[in-house]
């Protein structure tokens, strides 16, 4: 008979940090050690012994939770030494269910062992041990050691505070997810086949969506719609659409009609007016007005549709066989189909009249696109693209032209590429425009059969297929390899779509509907960017530009526009109506032009020409006329002059005579004036112009004759202060020498971008993590670290050895191209110490040509658990790093026994020298 006079079962676990690994799982294995005895207490003989273990959930009875047989037979048995000691681990025959010691699964666990008959106890025969006399009682029932009850909670936490996979969870806190990962946090639908929502954090880039390329910070890709939203009916042979705000306009050829539809709700379209328009074709539509053209009628009509309920007729020109049309500014372009291209003045949308007009063929004008000063035409019969040059309405020309397909039908311009549907080829055609008299033809996509329009819109182009009777959507963000994302079924013959914000408009012409799509997007309730880039922009309510506004295309204001900063045309702008300016007008043309700027009166005649070719400003019209238009200035009746700057004029009523302000002094412009020479040397007291090359051209130097600023005319640039110590502004920008260089300031905020941390192979156990504090005036986290206005991102090396232990964290940083050498100062790091005895934080300094540190700072542990900043004066010492090298910077964490030391930010300064 056997006895165990005491059983002792441990877990340990042994942390060194001398290395930083990432998570493994643990061993799912128990020590136990015993003493076997027989039952006068004396240790049994030396040997390897037979022997069972088991696990149950009650001192009695019970369910088996675990159990594991030790034979000498199959090499298992347990080793007993001299005393009758002997050690296992519980699990290397049959493994412990890994939640074995969950509460969910059982509160309080029992152990039991048993040995066979003291005859078998040692048998080393298959089956041969006799397990007869049965186990040992009582059980013993398990309990935890110390450490162990930080088991049962994670950093303090239970596990109702932790979310779980399966379940719903709600967050009340920050959470983050660390990974490097392409997916490193998705959001599916339930079936797991469509991603609504992906975090790539290798391209640090949020995506809502799937489709096209995905590009940015955060990419929404818009969506493939599925089906229509809405629909309503728009009469017989419908052929075009036009959407403004919150209106549809679609024209009706057979029974003559403009149509408004209410599309606020695009699920609900209503119809909301009409007006008879003799075989109506196309439609655009520019602020209050509709121009509808009629190929039958030879007309461009004009309606007012400020009350969309009841449209009103204005005005129309004659244009034969009025097909296509496209309305910027003042003007309409429209195609005919007979090859005729023709410019309409609508400014007056009473009384339209023809501005100019160009035969391009025979051909059938089926689309035009305007962009700055030059028209897309295309011609469907010959199947060519032409691009005209509108500058001048009465002067018109084609400057470049391409023959695509067998059939276009469409063109729609943004930025330098053209997008064209070709009808016989049932493909969607790029072509680079950005040499206007030599277009090329980059890439093309198949469509569905038969394409017959196109709306492009950021960098997808939507296409109606009529046999096919789909919408189609291209992806054309690679110009010279557009993708189709998808398509989606419309009525019978979609031959009109028109795309506004997140929705498609098509007109399905033998369904003789307007159906409607969601095509997807953001909708933002407000928006404040610091800088956007917008393929299109439609705005449905008021625009108020406060800063600055570049328009490289055209602009058309239909009604008031009020623009609070500058205002910048890249191409044209007209006006209509009043032009109010509070700050600056600046007009540059893209292409210099002889009629530049001009204003008009009512009648359309001119009264002032800016000409950039000539340079020169004209009043009034060249040549003869009857028509005297007067150039006057400004009247003054003071028998003094006002202050004035060289090249001013004014009629002075009391002296009854012109003035004129040159060379620093008001002189009569008619008669002999006075001011200095300007062949000698004078001493200038008011404003003048310089012209002259030389190094020195003009000067201000002080009482002193220290010179302050120099204008170079020889080398083109203004020098503040001197070459050597200022600031020069030349055509390569700014460069500062000396004192007049700018400082920059450089933050390292653990974690240190790119950081790593090892060890120096002595005294290295510890433990190295990160974490933020703010304190209870700031974010209020870890405020025993941060007092109440301090807040810190810091790296945290604690130990439990009873002699201090270190550790070092290297952080990489490549000086910027504008460093000047020899500029680096102030190098600071903030550290936080348990106790000033045996906790250190410092920084060294390294380059790579050397091993030896430039300098290192002294300890930042200077008060017992306070957040302290040293600083290295000069930390280059006799180390020259130039921009581009890389510096590297150690710093070095000591902590005693159960003490902590943080390292914080790492600051410096250096001199930028551009």
């Amino acid at each position: 008979m056997f006895a165990l006079p005491f059983i002792s079962g441990f877990v340990a676990l042994f942390c060194v940090s001398n290395n930083i690994h990432a998570l493994t799982t643990i061993p799912y294995k128990l020590n136990f050690q015993g003493r076997l005895t027989d039952a006068s207490g004396n240790p049994m003989a030396a040997g390897t012994y037979n022997m069972k273990f088991r696990i149950y959930d009650a001192s009695s009875g019970g369910t088996l939770k675990w159990s594991e047989q030790r034979a000498n037979s199959a090499s298992t048995g347990v080793t007993v030494t001299t005393g009758g000691l002997f050690s296992v681990q519980l699990g290397d025959v049959s493994s412990l269910p890994a939640n074995i010691f969950s509460t969910t699964d059982t509160a309080t666990l029992y152990f039991e062992i048993e040995l066979p008959t003291p005859a078998t106890a040692t048998c080393t025969g298959a089956s041969c041990e006799s397990y007869t006399e049965g186990p040992m009682t009582p059980r013993n029932k398990l309990a935890s050691s110390a450490y162990s009850f930080n088991s049962d909670l994670l950093d303090g936490l239970d596990s109702s505070a932790f979310a779980q996979v399966g379940a719903s969870n709600t967050w009340t806190s920050t959470n983050l997810i660390k990974v490097d990962s392409a997916t490193a946090f998705q959001v599916q639908n339930a079936a797991g086949s469509t991603t609504v929502m992906r975090v790539d954090t290798t391209a640090n880039r949020l995506m809502v969506g799937t489709l096209g390329t995905s590009t940015g910070q955060l990419y929404v890709s818009g969506r493939l719609p599925t089906a229509s939203l809405g629909s309503v009916a728009v009469g017989t042979a419908t052929r075009s659409v036009a959407v403004q705000g919150r209106y549809a306009y679609t024209t009706n050829s057979t029974s003559g009609a403009l149509k408004v539809f209410d599309v606020s709700n695009p699920a609900s379209p209503v119809s909301v007016g009409t007006i008879s328009s003799t075989n109506a074709y196309f439609v655009a539509v520019q602020g209050r007005y509709a121009y509808v053209t009629s190929a039958v009628g030879n007309t461009l009509s004009i309606y007012d549709v400020s009350n969309p309920a009841s449209p009103t007729s204005m005005g129309s020109a004659s244009v034969a066989g009025a097909y296509s049309v496209y309305v910027q500014g003042r003007y309409a372009y429209v195609g005919s189909n007979s090859g005729t291209f023709t410019i309409v003045d609508v400014g007056n949308p009473s009384a339209p009249i023809v501005a100019g007009s160009l035969s391009i063929g025979a051909g059938a004008l089926q689309s035009v696109y305007i962009q700055g000063v030059y028209a897309y035409i295309v011609d469907n019969t010959n199947s060519t693209l032409n691009i005209v040059n509108i500058s001048n309405p009465a002067s018109l020309s084609v400057i470049g032209s391409l023959v695509i397909g067998t059939n276009i039908k469409a063109v729609s311009v943004q930025g330098r590429y053209a997008y064209i549907i070709d009808n016989g080829g049932s493909a969607l055609n790029v072509i680079d425009v950005k040499n206007p008299a030599s277009p090329t033809s980059v890439g093309s996509v198949a469509t569905g059969s038969s394409p017959q329009s196109l709306s492009v819109q950021g960098r997808y182009v939507y296409v109606t297929n009529g046999t096919g009777n789909t919408l189609g959507i291209y992806d054309v963000s690679t110009p010279t390899a557009p993708a189709s994302v998808g398509t989606v079924g419309t009525g019978n013959l979609p031959i009109a779509v028109s795309v506004v914000g997140r929705y498609a408009y098509v007109i399905n012409y033998t369904s003789n509907t307007l159906t409607t799509y969601d095509v997807g997007g953001a909708y933002v309730q407000q928006l404040e960017a610091g800088g956007a880039e917008l393929g299109t922009l439609s705005v449905n309510g008021n625009t108020q530009l406060v800063g600055d506004a570049i328009i490289n295309g055209g602009l058309s204001v239909g009604s008031a526009a009020q623009i609070s900063g500058a205002l910048t045309v890249g191409q044209s702008v007209q006006f209509n109506g009043d032009f109010g300016v509070g700050g600056r007008v600046n007009l540059q043309n893209v292409i210099n032009s002889t009629t530049a700027v001009q204003i008009n009166n009512a009648a359309g005649v001119n009264l002032f020409t800016a000409d950039t070719t000539n340079f020169t400003v004209q009043i009034g019209l060249l040549g003869t006329d009857s028509n005297a238009a007067l150039f006057v200035l400004d009247s003054y009746n003071q028998a003094t002059d006002p202050t004035g700057f060289n090249g001013a004029m004014y009629y002075n009523t009391s002296l009854n005579k012109f003035r004129c302000y040159q060379n620093g002094a008001w002189a009569d412009c008619i008669g002999s004036g006075s001011g200095a020479s300007l062949s000698a040397n004078n001493t200038w007291t008011g404003t003048n112009l310089f012209k002259t090359t030389s190094a020195s051209a003009l000067q201000i130097q002080n009482a002193s004759s220290a010179t302050l600023l120099t204008a170079d005319t020889s080398a083109n640039q203004v020098v503040i202060g001197s070459t050597s110590d200022g600031i020069t502004l030349g055509a390569s920008g700014l460069l500062y020498v000396g004192t007049g260089r700018p400082s920059a300031q450089i933050t390292l905020s653990a974690e240190y971008p790119g950081a790593t941390f090892t060890g120096d192979g002595t005294s290295n156990n510890g433990s190295l993590s990160s974490d933020f504090c703010s304190g209870s005036s700031r974010l209020n986290i870890n405020t025993g670290v941060c007092a109440a206005t301090e807040t810190h991102n810091y790296y945290a090396w604690t130990t439990t050895q009873a002699s201090a232990q270190d550790y070092d964290v290297y952080a990489r940083y490549q000086l910027p191209s504008d460093y000047d050498t020899g500029s680096l100062t102030n190098l600071k790091i903030w550290g936080w110490g348990t106790s000033t005895t045996t906790d250190q934080v410092t920084v060294a300094m390294y380059v790579d040509s050397s091993g030896t540190a430039c300098s290192t700072s002294g300890n930042a542990v200077s008060s017992n658990a306070t957040w302290v900043q040293v600083t290295v004066a000069s930390p280059l010492g006799a180390c020259t790093p130039v921009a581009g090298d890389m510096v590297t910077f150690k710093v070095r964490v000591v902590a005693g026994q159960n003490n902590y030391a943080r390292a914080g930010e790492i600051n410096f300064s250096y001199k930028r020298k551009s």
